[in-house]
């Protein structure tokens, strides 16, 4: 696997502002801000991501069941480094990776940063357009992406407190804020200090890290089977969205970097992360449209990744696991749309029945791999969404905390 240390030359220094860390836990990533021997506690490093480092709390061990009530043992620093090569799409297995420091400097305009920083909305006609955030720090997050990813993170933990609570399954969990700071020395484009976040999550890779994993795994002799990964992914995401889009938001940023497969001995949910990108749709007039767009934007990630892994098991392992890849993408959106228009209290009437499923995923699929993005939404948009298993707590929850 990879080995994970921090750059030798960084330099940085930042203040931790609050937090409900332990106190070895604050000694660890206050290190890794400050740059203060980081290294140290390269043992306790697990991933490293374009902005993120991710550490095992040096206290906490939790398990599988803990993790799937929302009770984790990782620790997500975020803001404060990372590695450029993460942000690319590709698939690696023996890659060394060093964390670099927070580079302040506009970066928006740089590649893949310009891709990833492409925002869109919907113009009073209907139509899609596409604008681009003006700044970007490297390793590093702006002021009104940190305060948007507290907010809404904050507000879906307690919604899927409430929902457990009344012994309901959402079918997804979300870190935990457990400290935040800002960077001394590193302002944006307007003077505002960057600020840098700390979170509690489950100890797993993201679901691009589990594929990588179990192609290693079947390289040592272990059983993997990949299309039951992305069947399974595809149908608890569809369902996550679903219950996004019945409290007024969208994710806006599901890609397979920002979510993890959780599967306990009885039951399997979605770990989602990342939420500073979600938009509070719920009174927008193109409220179907934003929601339509929201499930394209997860299919075409995982398509591309479904991909990328077809070409890489073909090109070094001589195998395949898409043996038609057109079925096989149409049967993932399959699992996606059940998920989505599928309650879990099914009532007559209530939600599209098997046979129009599967009559809409194969032109779903197509609109997908065809980049017909603005068809979809327009056509996706009528299909009126079916009953969240939210219901009404999780919008009195919602609605306390806006």
């Amino acid at each position: 696997m990879s080995e994970i240390r921090f750059s030798e030359d960084g330099r940085q220094q930042g203040t931790i502002t609050s937090h409900s860390l332990d106190a070895e836990e604050l000694r660890m990533i206050s290190a890794a801000v400050n740059w203060d021997s980081p290294n140290d506690w390269a043992e306790y490093v697990y991933e490293c991501a374009g902005r993120s480092v991710f550490f095992r709390s040096p206290t906490r061990n939790a398990t599988v069941e803990d993790t799937l009530r929302g009770d984790f043992d990782g620790l997500q620093l975020i803001g404060a480094g990372g590695n450029f090569s993460r942000v690319q799409n590709r698939i690696s297995l023996r890659e060394s990776v060093v964390v670099q420091p927070v580079n302040s400097e506009n970066h928006a305009h740089i590649d893949p940063l310009n891709r990833i920083g492409q925002l869109r909305e919907f113009a009073a006609d209907g139509s899609l357009v596409l604008t681009y955030r003006t700044y970007m720090p490297l390793h590093g997050m702006d002021q009104g992406e940190a305060e948007k990813r507290e907010t809404y993170t904050g507000i879906l933990r307690s919604i899927v407190n409430a929902i457990s609570q009344q012994s309901r399954n959402i079918g997804f969990v979300v870190p935990e804020l457990a400290a935040k700071g800002i960077l001394e020395g590193h302002h944006d484009d307007v003077g505002n200090p960057l600020p840098c976040q700390v979170y509690r999550v489950p100890r797993t890779k993201r679901f691009a890290g589990q594929i990588i994993q179990e192609i290693l795994d079947e390289a040592h002799g272990e059983p993997a089977d990949f299309n039951l990964s992305f069947q399974e992914s595809q149908y608890f995401m569809g369902k996550a969205l679903r219950n996004f889009h019945g409290l007024g938001l969208a994710y806006m940023d599901s890609h397979p970097g920002n979510f993890s497969l959780l599967k306990g001995t009885s039951e399997t949910k979605l770990y989602l992360t990342d939420l500073g990108s979600i938009s509070n749709i719920g009174n927008d007039p193109h409220y179907d449209k934003y929601r339509a767009l929201d499930v394209y934007l997860f299919l075409q990630p995982m398509f591309a990744m479904a991909e990328r892994l077809e070409a890489y098991l073909r090109s070094d392992f001589g195998r395949s696991f898409l043996s038609d890849s057109s079925k096989a993408m149409t049967y993932f959106t399959y699992c996606t749309l059940r998920g989505y228009f599928s309650p879990e209290e099914k009532k007559h009437g209530e939600q599209i029945v098997d046979r129009d499923v599967n009559a809409l995923a194969p032109y779903v699929t197509e609109c997908v791999r065809e980049n017909h993005i603005q068809e979809f939404c327009d056509v996706f948009s009528m299909i009126p969404i079916s009953a969240p298993t939210c219901g009404n707590i999780a919008k009195v929850s919602f609605l306390e905390q806006s």
